[in-house]
């Protein structure tokens, strides 16, 4: 199945980087040492030295080469595969791409460095989504067996799963026409079959009763046929332990999988100082699995997962271990205009990726540099741009101003997760691809720290 997007409610996620240090640059002055900055190498133990590289496909974008402290070693021009390489990368090194979506004028920069990366990584950005060839349109004639088992239902749908975007009405309890413009989005990890799944509704679109068939018919004309109806007994309450003090509100999305599939979203905002919230879980003979996703929210920050469960339903989530532990006075140190430092103070050690936006305005020149580091190193400072580029990033005139803070964690090391890419675009759409490609229970964690741009 390939990846899409998670929108059920919008949580975002980031990479920041652990501040560069000290030394004079082309186009930055000296800074002292504090937190998130490199350390100074041993001179007694040399870091490994060797190839590493960066790839984004499209049009040629720049790339520098810097060392641990964020001074530049080389700067190359990705080739016609999308490949920019250097030969003597230093372990704990950082990339930075220059306007990798750069449509001229000369008035914008976006700026994207990388942290941490080590000898022999690939850093990819913006990976192309995986082609895959329509599978539709289609007409598939549903027929349900007879539905004696839902209480009082008015109308009927039918739905297969994220490809359709709204279930479609049908004719009778038992079946009808279903028209499907593309179902590859509905072929789950077994791409050679999908299930169709009739709700039964009340004249207030509550949930009375579904049924399930199965098929792997791909070719017109399709028809399917033998879903059992199975009663829906109502939401479950879901009760919810050591939600953050300060929290104002809260938002939870119940999602029933489908061979990976989202197939529904039931949604309820709720007070995270309560003690329950309903949640829609759809019965075992009819989802396979269910995603939860919960955000809790104060000002200026959100913290939210989403959790991946085979097993039946939980009663219970403790809060304090499922969502990220919020951050502390996150200040934005300009002492050196061209290598302005964003702070922090607390986060959540488990984080394994951070992500900050500085902005900078003035002299007819804007930008947006995007910093990514490993862990949570409560503090990212810009590296230092080489002399033909330095008009790219902020100037000593520029008002400078903290963007988006976030850290997050989906399950894998921070070497695949530069491997299998990160965005320039955003920090919500393009960098967080939902779980659910796999088949085993996973947690993804996020903390987000938003504020407001300066009037």
């Amino acid at each position: 199945m390939r990846p899409r997007l998670f929108h059920s409610f919008v949580i975002a996620l980031g990479c920041v980087l652990a501040g560069c240090g000290g030394d004079d640059g082309p186009s930055g002055g000296t800074a002292d040492a504090g937190p998130g900055d490199p350390e100074e190498p041993d001179a007694s133990s040399e870091p490994a030295e060797g190839p590493c590289a960066v790839e984004r496909i499209g049009p040629s974008a720049t790339v520098v080469f810097h060392d641990p402290s964020g001074q530049p070693l080389a700067t190359a021009q990705t080739d016609g595969d999308g490949v920019a390489r250097h030969d003597a990368c230093v372990d704990g090194g950082m990339v930075t791409i220059v306007n990798p979506l750069f449509l001229g004028g000369g008035s914008f920069s976006r700026i994207v460095t990388v942290q941490g990366v080590k000898v022999g990584d690939t850093v990819r950005f913006d990976p192309p989504a995986a082609p895959a060839e329509p599978v539709g349109p289609l007409t598939i004639a549903v027929a349900n067996e007879e539905d004696d088992v839902s209480v009082e239902p008015d109308h009927y749908v039918v739905n297969l799963g994220d490809c359709m975007g709204a279930p479609a009405p049908l004719d009778g309890d038992t079946g009808g026409q279903v028209e499907i413009e593309d179902l590859d989005d509905c072929l789950g990890h077994d791409r050679s079959d999908y299930a169709v799944v009739s709700m039964a509704l009340s004249a207030g679109d509550e949930l009375r009763g579904l049924a399930r068939i199965d098929s792997s018919d791909l070719i017109p004309p399709i028809a399917v046929s033998g879903g059992t109806w199975v009663p829906y007994g109502g939401p479950a309450l879901l009760a919810l332990e050591n939600a953050p003090a300060a929290a104002t509100s809260g938002f939870l999305v119940v999602s029933p999988l489908i061979d990976g599939v989202i197939y529904y979203r039931f949604t309820r905002a709720f007070d995270p100082q309560g003690e329950t919230v309903d949640a829609g879980y759809w019965p075992e003979a009819i989802a396979d699995a269910h995603r939860l996703a919960i955000s809790v929210k104060w000002p200026d920050t959100s913290t939210s997962m989403t959790i991946l469960r085979t097993s039946s339903e939980p009663t219970a989530l403790d809060l304090a271990d499922l969502l990220f532990e919020g951050i502390d006075s996150p200040v934005l140190d300009v002492t050196d205009p061209l290598r302005p430092r964003y702070q922090w103070q607390g986060g959540d050690p488990r984080a394994a990726i951070t992500r900050a936006e500085i902005h900078w305005t003035g002299d007819d020149h804007a930008g947006q540099w995007i910093v990514v580091a490993p862990g949570n190193p409560g503090a990212a400072a810009l590296p230092v741009l080489p002399d033909a580029l330095a008009s790219q990033g902020p100037r000593e005139s520029s008002a400078i101003y903290l963007g988006p803070l976030l850290l997050i964690d989906r399950g894998i090391d921070y070497a695949t997760w530069l491997e299998s890419g990160l965005s320039t675009i955003s920090y919500g759409d393009a960098i967080l691809p939902e779980l659910g490609h796999s088949e085993e229970e996973s947690i993804l964690r996020a903390l987000i720290f938003d504020p407001d741009p300066p009037a």
